[in-house]
């Protein structure tokens, strides 16, 4: 947990309240103003002790809640770029595209083709072995959640091309080879060949889909659903699940995003 600081950028404030009350008597004025910081953490002995007994009992109930074990992993999964494809990418787009087909507004007649999202989303890695709260936290600290976007069979032409100009990004229901010249080579999408005529369906962050990462091919799109759900709250809710049935989580690398 991160140290916490009274800003000292309070001082000027502070200031103008003492010159503000004391303005009304003639004869009084400021002769000092003097500000120190107070570091709220367990690990050093410099405190103040009435801020300790407020915030104490609050930060234990904390510390233990995103201490709990959530989930159990066979092998870490860290946060790596410059890849097309992760273990920790793999693991949260599938879980992404899971929720989002089972919590699909229009229901399981319908079908999500597939899901993106970005590098840059995910925040840290996850060890091997014990998996815990506040990993899920650290991995997924945004409130983002999970929308289905759907575009145009030409919006995912360009898509297509900007997971080949990237060099990857977690992506799940999703087959692609790039080229040497980084171009998209053989795609399958929810396991069908690119349809310029039809439309598709796309699950993805809220931030994504409005732009975010330079997702241009998200604007104007034919529709754009919500799940309700948070990413972090998806992870969790898969970690429970998956840890009911005493197994572990994971993705594996199966060659969905390769170079050709």
């Amino acid at each position: 947990m991160h140290s916490v600081f009274l800003p000292r950028l309070f001082a000027p404030f502070l200031l103008s309240a003492l010159l503000l009350t004391t303005a009304c008597k003639r004869h009084a004025h400021v002769t000092e103003v003097s500000v120190s910081a107070v570091e709220l953490n367990p690990k050093t002995t410099q405190h103040d002790s009435a801020t300790h007994v407020i915030i104490g009992p609050y930060k234990m109930r904390l510390d233990a809640e995103m201490n709990a074990v959530v989930a159990r992993t066979t092998e870490a999964m860290p946060k790596e770029k410059d890849r097309p494809e992760t273990l920790l990418g793999n693991f949260v787009a599938d879980v992404v595209l899971a929720k989002a087909r089972a919590k699909d507004p229009q229901g399981a007649a319908a079908q999500v083709d597939m899901c993106l999202l970005n590098n840059g989303g995910l925040r840290s890695s996850l060890p091997k072995g014990n998996v815990t709260r506040g990993d899920i936290f650290s991995l997924m600290p945004f409130d983002n959640e999970i929308v289905i976007v759907t575009i145009s069979g030409a919006k995912m032409e360009e898509l297509l091309k900007y997971l080949a100009v990237s060099g990857g990004m977690p992506a799940a229901g999703i087959k692609l080879g790039i080229r040497a010249d980084r171009t998209p080579g053989k795609t399958l999408i929810n396991g069908k060949p690119l349809e310029l005529s039809r439309n598709y369906r796309v699950a993805t962050s809220d931030y994504l889909s409005a732009g975010g990462d330079k997702m241009s091919f998200f604007s104007s799109p034919v529709k754009v659903e919500s799940t309700a759900l948070k990413i972090r709250d998806a992870l969790l809710e898969h970690c429970s699940e998956v840890s009911a049935k005493n197994q572990p989580i994971g993705s594996p690398l199966d060659g969905r995003i390769y170079y050709e």
